[in-house]
């Protein structure tokens, strides 16, 4: 995808021990997760599937990007 990279490419025990870390969520279609302009104090990374990222412009919602697994944002 043009405009992702990744900062690392952990090992298997690597993602096991950040795994056992993390608070896991589970996320449900068009839930909403992070809003503009509200703080962020969360990273999120992509364990199975994908997240669809939109912005509101002119109050429409207009896609931007999709992370795939083992993407991060947030």
């Amino acid at each position: 995808m043009a405009g992702s990279s990744r900062l690392f490419i952990p090992s298997e025990p690597e993602v096991s021990v950040l795994l056992g870390t993390c608070e896991q969520m589970v996320l449900v279609k068009d839930e909403r997760t992070i809003t503009k302009k509200e703080p962020g104090d969360r990273l999120y990374i992509v364990q199975n599937g994908s997240v669809r990222v939109t912005v509101d412009k002119n109050r429409r919602e207009v896609y931007t990007c999709t992370h795939g697994a083992g993407e991060v944002f947030g």
